[in-house]
């Protein structure tokens, strides 16, 4: 697949879309993550960019990406329960964990 958007600057708190060209069929839309967190990851795109994105079906027919690979590099962005990984349990991730003092 190809890529054919690139997260700038501005948008790295905003959740990264990009449109990838299969090999075969159609081109598909894909949700990321917050260009921070891919930036955090070692994964940035530029337009032409080849990216294996492995994900499921969601309920409204949307595709939810769980691992996306650049390269040789691989980045979960959710887990076994599509919750993503970028969200922090506790309140966010610049929550310690440390709970209310």
């Amino acid at each position: 697949m190809t890529s054919n958007q690139t997260p700038v600057p501005e948008t790295l708190d905003q959740e990264l879309s990009v449109t990838v060209r299969p090999d075969v069929g159609d081109p598909v839309d894909l949700n990321l993550a917050p260009g921070w967190y891919l930036e955090e990851n070692g994964i940035s795109y530029e337009e032409g960019d080849r990216i294996l994105a492995e994900g499921s079906l969601g309920g409204h027919g949307e595709i939810i990406v769980h691992k996306v690979r650049q390269g040789n590099t691989t980045i979960l962005l959710r887990n076994v329960y599509g919750e993503p990984l970028w969200e922090e349990p506790d309140g966010g991730p610049e929550d310690d964990g440390g709970g209310a003092r």
